[in-house]
């Protein structure tokens, strides 16, 4: 998938909100996608969920190069999202020793979660979160202002 915009969407009672997933051999480029103006209601987990690992039990690597279909999810830009009530604000797994998950600004968002406000596996994940803000159902507002996943 290249050169998609998605802007003024409303999610409402989904399991998750804007779901990028592949796996090894099922995956390829996903890229140049800009989301903006979303409002997500009553997510049943993720709000923005990332995850390269997906499905992939029988796959297994016949030598150590990148695969032919390894998952590449680059040059996304999402921001001006806002969710009310989420398990997690945002998730983001890739695969070791691949840098699937790259080139990626998640921006100007607020997110109120019951669970995590973040489950980024930074080894794995390249993400750049900039003026977020998280709130857990009964506590005080978290903010995240420049501070870059690695």
């Amino acid at each position: 998938m290249k050169r998609i915009v998605v802007k003024d969407c409303v999610f409402s009672g989904t399991e998750i909100g804007l779901r990028f997933k592949s796996a090894m051999d099922r995956g390829g480029s996903c890229e140049d996608i800009h989301i903006s103006n979303i409002v997500m209601n009553d997510i049943q987990d993720a709000a923005i969920s990332f995850l390269c690992d997906y499905a992939d039990v029988t796959y297994k690597q016949k030598d150590t190069g990148r695969p032919e279909f390894a998952p590449d999810f680059t040059d996304i830009i999402i921001e001006y999202v806002i969710c009310h009530e989420c398990a997690t604000g945002i998730e983001a797994k890739g695969i070791s020793g691949l840098n699937c998950i790259h080139d990626i600004s998640i921006s100007s968002s607020l997110f109120y979660y019951k669970k995590a406000a973040m489950e980024i596996d930074k080894q794995t994940a390249d993400i750049e979160l900039e003026h977020l803000s998280f709130v857990q159902f009964g506590s005080l507002p978290q903010s995240s202002s420049s501070t870059a996943a690695e």
